[in-house]
């Protein structure tokens, strides 16, 4: 299950748990609402989750004009798709 140790490990940041969990648990809302819902003992999903959630802690805070940025990082969107197929 996607949690925040794992996602700790996975980030390689250490002395941020408040910012790590928000978006942690944030990245989980967001796959909810794209037809993804929380799964236990899924490494993909896990995967999915910690990918989303870094690169949205990542970008914290950045404001970039004239530019398009995508609210996931690339791949991920071949995971979702991946893990929404296979509930239907």
């Amino acid at each position: 299950m996607a949690g925040l140790q794992g996602f700790r490990e996975y980030a390689r940041v250490d002395d941020d748990d408040a910012g790590l969990n928000g978006q942690l648990l944030a990245s989980i809302e967001y796959l909810k609402g794209a037809g993804v819902p929380e799964q236990k003992e899924n490494k993909l999903y896990d995967l999915l989750v910690y990918m989303i959630a870094l690169n949205w802690y990542d970008t914290r805070g950045v404001t970039i004009t004239g530019t398009l940025v995508n609210s996931i990082p690339f791949g991920a969107t071949n995971i979702l798709l991946q893990l929404r197929e296979r509930l239907s």
